[in-house]
């Protein structure tokens, strides 16, 4: 077997293609786990993005669901309302026995602080809008809330106009109980 010129005396010269080689595999694998933990880190925050964007989405989904609603008198009493808690959207009977469902049962399943998080998020029914008791005949609010201990970061509400707005509300934030009069004034960002 030849030497490599130059090189250590008496090593063969495919042990130092293989050395040689070696090297750029373990460059190689160092490239390809690197780009991984990127990729990783990027799949991270397109899913954060999908995510929020489904909130958004079941948001509006509630808003239309909630006029839906409000057009049939659903426990009989004689008075048209808006559904609180929002889960009737799904389990609310009407005179026929027949659901509601005008949300789908994960939704619904994603009730406040004990609920099951659909895509990262549970909701819960906004007790105000600008301080005043919310009136479910002429009214309603929910509030979409990034389940505890995950990396989701906006918070979002909506209301009777059907403007869902996010705010990033910190790490450990609960619900939001009150809808501002104004949300833009109060740091809200209306989401398109």
């Amino acid at each position: 077997m030849s030497e490599i010129e130059g090189g250590k005396k008496g090593m063969p010269a495919w042990a130092w293609v293989l050395i040689g080689c070696g090297g750029v595999v373990l460059l190689g694998v160092v490239a390809v786990v690197a780009l991984g933990i990127i990729g990783a880190a990027g799949m991270t925050r397109a899913r954060s993005a999908a995510y929020q964007a489904n909130a958004v989405g079941m948001m509006r989904a509630y808003s239309g669901a909630q006029a839906m609603y409000h057009r049939n008198d659903w426990d009989g009493n004689g008075i048209l309302e808006y559904a609180t808690p929002y889960t009737k959207l799904y389990s609310a009977k009407d005179s026929g026995g027949n659901e509601a469902m005008l949300i789908d049962a994960a939704f619904a399943a994603a009730n406040g602080p004990g609920g099951t998080p659909k895509q990262g998020y549970l909701f819960q029914d906004l007790a105000t809008a600008a301080g005043q008791k919310i009136d479910w005949v002429n009214d309603f609010g929910l509030c979409g809330l990034p389940a505890p201990g995950g990396k989701l970061p906006r918070t979002f509400i909506v209301g009777i106009d059907g403007t869902v707005y996010g705010r990033d509300q910190g790490p450990g934030a609960g619900f939001v109980t009150d809808r501002p009069a104004d949300p833009a004034t109060a740091g809200w960002i209306a989401e398109f």
